[in-house]
């Protein structure tokens, strides 16, 4: 459980958390007077020996807002820290910082070129020799990196005939067949699939799962069980 009293911001939303050791965890999440207001910020706050410490400030834009951080570590160790910042969710530019001791300190923020936005929401998947593939949007496209996440190549967009889909989950099924799970405005959960490691994907279908377009998250587990987080419901946004 993580309390803060008091709390940095008024409002906080779209956390994210990464496991730094054995019982050590990181989050991060967006704060402020309200969402899009020109004064959320990125805050972060670390649990170790049993307690959370105090959030500090991770990242802040001048006079525009900050948006869903995603914070994961690459094949070779490093700690990765994306996040948008933009005046909307359509009109986002991204950001990133890494860390090499463990989220202590942290690079200068580096502003990423235009249409490059890394992970929106989910964490990527990492995979062996440096591949990393990341979910993003809008529509749903994957950005795909060889170098552990150095330099990125963009492959889509993949879509659905009749709705949208955003925010992509990928998940490793085998080999180097992928699958990725993501949001829609069609009322259920969307599936795509990469038989080459994430460079093509095949047309999104609907599964049986419900959706309100709102987010999910999935991870697979060492026994092979996937693992699903999302609201069982074609509307609202409870139950989860």
């Amino acid at each position: 459980e993580f309390v803060a009293d008091p709390m940095p911001t008024a409002q906080c939303h779209a956390s994210t958390v990464v496991e730094i050791g054995p019982g050590v965890l990181l989050a991060a999440w967006f704060g402020g007077t309200g969402e899009g207001q020109p004064d959320v910020a990125i805050w972060s706050a670390r649990r170790e020996g049993g307690k959370w410490q105090p959030p500090v400030e991770l990242a802040r834009e001048p006079k525009v807002p900050t948006w869903n951080p995603v914070l994961f570590r690459a094949g070779d160790g490093r700690l990765w820290f994306y996040y948008k910042f933009g005046p909307s969710p359509r009109e986002w530019t991204a950001a990133r910082r890494f860390s090499s001791d463990d989220g202590r300190t942290w690079s200068p923020v580096e502003h990423l070129p235009a249409g490059l936005y890394g992970p929106i929401r989910a964490k990527p998947l990492a995979l062996s020799g440096g591949l990393i593939v990341s979910g993003t949007s809008w529509a749903a496209w994957i950005e795909r990196s060889t170098d552990n996440g150095l330099t990125w190549t963009r492959h889509g967009p993949i879509s659905i005939p009749d709705g949208g889909i955003i925010q992509p989950v990928v998940v490793p099924m085998g080999g180097k067949r992928l699958r990725f799970f993501a949001r829609s405005t069609i009322g259920r959960i969307c599936v795509s699939d990469s038989a080459d490691e994430g460079v093509t994907w095949s047309a999104a279908r609907p599964i049986d799962l419900p959706n309100p377009n709102a987010g999910i998250d999935l991870v697979r587990l060492k026994d092979g069980r996937f693992v699903m987080a999302y609201n069982h419901t074609a509307s609202g946004r409870t139950p989860l």
